[in-house]
């Protein structure tokens, strides 16, 4: 093997695990926020990490189970795994993406064990720089049959909302205090992304409910709006359905 392979690994035994997640009733109870139940779901956590060495891609790509590499088309290895079920890009430098979590316990623990796969091909690798980088939460006003008038609610808030349905079914409407970005749909869904902590996610959520309930309407039952918010999300970034 070439010389950056190295059979001594520096790899921290240590699991320096995140504190203990709240979960969000705990919170809400805590900080009683009046949300009547309605809590919205975390959809996608995506972070990243250095593992502080160089790595031979298609050397990873050739000896790792479930890995993807086409360099024409991208400049990572991509490694799916099933528990937690995650997505890693894994690029020459040593940095790694983790998308596909449910939680930020969930995208450390993935971004463990993808370390430890790459340790295993010889790498000395060292875990370091974890961080959250974005979380997507998603929710709806509750009942089935409550929609969101999202053309007016894009002409009376302009200055934070945009709607061009001809690119894009949502409206995106850029909330700057907590900051985060949030796509309502005319059904009744609501997809929040950009957040950096899960209580951004509630936060957000709970500040867009009441300006949102001001523009209601009863939507067709089947409408685009009824598919999966979190996939429409995906395709508008240019991501699959399934991470």
């Amino acid at each position: 093997m070439a010389s950056h392979i190295n059979n001594t690994s520096t790899f921290s035994q240590t699991n320096t695990a995140s504190p203990a997640t709240t979960s969000p009733t705990t919170t809400h109870a805590d900080r009683n926020i009046p949300i009547n139940g309605n809590l919205p779901q975390i959809q996608n956590v995506v972070a990243s990490c250095d593992l502080s060495c160089h790595l031979d891609l298609t050397h990873l790509a050739q000896h790792i189970r479930n890995a993807e590499y086409a360099p024409k088309r991208f400049s990572a290895v991509v490694v799916r795994i099933r528990e937690p079920r995650t997505t890693a890009l894994i690029f020459a430098s040593g940095k790694m993406v983790i998308t596909g979590a449910k939680s930020e316990d969930d995208a450390r623990l993935a971004a463990r064990k993808n370390a430890r796969i790459v340790q295993k091909q010889g790498y000395c690798v060292s875990f370091k720089e974890f961080k959250i980088q974005n979380i997507v939460g998603s929710g709806s006003l509750g009942a089935a049959n409550e929609g969101i008038k999202i053309d007016d609610l894009a002409r009376d808030h302009r200055q934070f909302a945009s709607h061009e349905p001809e690119r894009f079914p949502g409206l995106v409407y850029h909330m700057y205090d907590p900051k985060a970005v949030l796509l309502i749909f005319y059904g009744g869904k609501i997809v929040i992304t950009g957040a950096k902590t899960r209580e951004t996610i509630y936060q957000a959520f709970e500040k867009i409910l009441p300006v949102v309930r001001q523009y209601p309407f009863t939507p067709p039952q089947k409408s685009v709006e009824n598919t999966n918010d979190t996939n429409v999300y995906h395709k508008s970034m240019g991501l699959p359905d399934e991470l």
